[in-house]
């Protein structure tokens, strides 16, 4: 895949979706359900290697729904 998203079906909001490096620093933000992260930070390609993401949204019922997890950047 050439592009990270998070997928939010049915949700009736979406809060955000987060990417951080091994540092802890948060490379990419949306909150935009139909943007993702591209593998960039600040416009240059990154190598190889494992982020952690995370994302919040709203589901149909109002509750809070949290989901985090890890990918790993291949090139």
């Amino acid at each position: 895949n050439d592009i990270l998203r998070a997928l939010a079906f049915g949700m009736t909001e979406y809060r955000y979706f987060r990417i951080f490096n091994r540092w802890g620093q948060q490379v990419f933000f949306t909150k935009d359900f139909s943007r993702g992260w591209d593998g960039r930070i600040q416009g240059k390609m990154q190598e190889t290697g494992t982020f952690v993401w995370m994302a919040e949204a709203v589901d149909f019922r109002g509750n809070v729904i949290k989901r985090k997890g890890t990918t790993t950047l291949m090139r």
